[in-house]
């Protein structure tokens, strides 16, 4: 079991690898409408990105459900410390 300090470097990291393949993933080019033209998403450079963003976000997504589940008095203590009564 890891305490919340611990916890809470973990999920910095998470986060921290998530944004970095969500950086790459938005560095592809896109089309009129927004999206990925197919040629695009045929590389394996494009699939491989793709495959790493989705890992991380299903990662993080995984970490954030336990981290709440197992530290919830004190992330939301730590929320009413540093935000007051607004939330």
């Amino acid at each position: 079991m890891i305490n919340y300090k611990t916890a809470k470097i973990i999920k910095s990291q998470k986060e921290k690898e998530h944004s970095l393949a969500s950086k790459i993933m938005q560095s592809y080019p896109k089309g009129n409408l927004g999206l990925t033209p197919d040629s695009v998403k045929g590389t394996a450079q494009w699939r491989t990105d793709y495959s790493t963003f989705k890992n991380t976000q299903s990662n993080l997504k995984n970490f954030n459900r336990l981290f709440i589940r197992e530290f919830k008095k004190e992330y939301l203590a730590e929320r009413k410390q540093k935000y007051g009564n607004i939330l």
